[in-house]
């Protein structure tokens, strides 16, 4: 394993996150003005209801990426051919999603809780979205292949090209009077189309595995395959039905305006997933690779990096962000309501709970024996939904339902642990030894600091506090770190890496 080629990958992924969040914040600002909140309500439930039923894009990239990385650690010659039948699967599963969704399509939007004078624009909207799942379905097995090559200098750029055309989207929406909600949807799938014809072309003319030949179809690759993604993308359904059916029960019970709160949530926290992600694909191909050539030990140590350190650059954001989250909303978005405080907060903590156990569920999409583990811990987070449909019809307040789905995570966390124990036979005491509690005493040491250290600034200018927590927090969560939060072979490894970085700058 290469630590400095591991950073590398991290910082430029790191840059790419720091860059696209701060155009998303400044981008979905001025969506919510130009669209208002209603409209910005109706494009996030009808968006959420396709992707309830084109699935994860996630989950059929990593799919794709699984499998060319652990040829590649084999050393297979036939990484072509797997290639060849990845591109094929996944046109049949695109023209299948769409058939779908114009079969059921509407009747699920007719039972939302659009008002009328939208319905139009609704349905619009729908269709557009749907074109743009087609679009970025067919191109998963490209993006998948520049992950497992790991070319993440191209999926920087890439990624920095699509924040500034979806922003270029917001700033023209200004400039409109009317038919704002129908021209925002079809620009960013005009800006889906350019990004993936970009990769799909640059794949086939640097990369000769991406030379698509359904000669080379192997009908051997395709049943593991659609074995692999089937299971794979049930996972990802059930992620998606518990983030977008809390929206819909959401909606249900309190409207859209509630809709758009919890829209907001969610744009905070996929934000934030972005730097957790960057380390997470890092290391994600060198895991697969290591498991492919048959190197286990490395295998399950890359997976407790992926969680530990995932976690650790999420915490660097989301202390600051929870302790001072009424200022941030107040001058980004002018918004000051307590539900949507409330709801951005307790979603950020949900992420932090997912990231503890990221590791485990890519060691076993490395491993491959998926089947029992996707449909016991997906079936368990889908329960996030009926209950909080239960604790609604008890008349609790909307942020009650992210606290339910806090519950149920915390219980499939436990489960991906029993799982990978019976799988590969995963030391869970040390699992969560080395890499849940020094996470969590990290995180409770910082956050009670970094809230003491706020109180005493109560008389402070708004944004000088906000200045001074954001300083105090990083400064705090690197000495926690430091002292709680690392193994002796972990600040071996991080000694070394600085090491190496000084070396380099004062070569230069």
């Amino acid at each position: 394993m290469s630590s400095s080629s591991i950073s590398k990958n991290t910082f430029l992924l790191y840059f790419k996150t720091l860059f696209n969040i701060l155009i998303a914040f400044y981008s979905t600002k001025l969506v919510l003005q130009n669209l208002g909140v209603v409209d910005y309500g109706v494009y996030n439930l009808v968006a959420g209801f396709v992707s309830l039923f084109s699935f994860l894009k996630a989950s059929l990239s990593s799919s794709t990426q699984r499998f060319i990385s652990y040829a590649l650690g084999k050393d297979s010659s036939d990484v072509k051919s797997l290639f060849s039948t990845n591109v094929l699967i996944h046109l049949v599963f695109s023209i299948i999603v769409v058939l779908l969704l114009l079969t059921v399509g509407s009747f699920g939007m007719g039972k939302l809780s659009i008002p009328s004078d939208k319905e139009t624009i609704a349905q619009n909207v729908f269709f557009i979205v749907l074109l743009d799942a087609f679009i970025t379905i067919n191109a998963i097995p490209y993006e998948g292949l520049l992950t497992a090559k790991e070319n993440f200098v191209l999926i920087t750029i890439l990624g920095v090209v699509e924040s500034l055309l979806k922003l270029m989207a917001a700033i023209m929406l200004g400039f409109l009077e009317s038919d704002r909600l129908l021209f925002y949807s079809i620009f960013l799938v005009l800006t889906s189309l350019i990004i993936r014809s970009v990769s799909t072309l640059y794949c086939k003319r640097n990369y000769l595995e991406s030379k698509v030949s359904f000669t080379d179809f192997g009908l051997a690759y395709a049943r593991e395959m659609v074995s692999f993604v089937g299971w794979n993308t049930f996972g990802a359904v059930c992620s998606i039905f518990r983030n977008q059916g809390l929206a819909v029960v959401l909606n249900l019970f309190f409207g859209v305006l509630v809709n758009a709160s919890y829209a907001i949530a969610n744009q905070i926290n996929s934000q934030l997933s972005f730097f957790s992600q960057s380390i997470i694909m890092s290391v994600r191909p060198r895991l697969v690779k290591a498991e492919g050539s048959g190197d286990r030990e490395t295998m399950v140590q890359l997976s407790f990096i992926a969680s530990k350190f995932s976690f650790y650059l999420l915490t660097f954001f989301s202390i600051p962000l929870i302790v001072k989250m009424p200022i941030i909303l107040k001058y980004w978005l002018n918004i000051n309501s307590s539900e949507t405080i409330n709801f951005c907060r307790l979603i950020i903590i949900l992420n932090l709970i997912i990231q503890l156990t990221v590791g485990i569920s890519m060691s076993m999409q490395a491993v491959g024996k998926i089947k029992f583990y996707q449909i016991v811990v997906g079936s368990t987070i889908m329960l996030s939904v009926p209950f909080g449909y239960l604790v609604f019809m008890l008349n609790f307040p909307p942020s009650a339902i992210l606290i339910v789905a806090i519950c149920v995570e915390i219980l499939a966390s436990g489960l991906r642990l029993f799982f990978a124990k019976r799988t590969y036979n995963l030391d869970v005491f040390k699992y969560i030894k080395d890499v849940i509690v020094p996470p969590v005493i990290v995180f409770f040491i910082s956050y009670f600091f970094v809230n003491y250290i706020d109180f005493l600034l109560t008389d402070f200018n708004e944004i000088l506090q906000l200045l001074i927590t954001t300083c105090v927090s990083t400064m705090m969560i690197c000495l926690s770190i430091s002292f709680f939060g690392l193994n002796t072979r972990e600040r071996v490894l991080i000694k070394d890496l600085f090491k190496k970085v000084l070396l380099k700058l004062t070569w230069k």
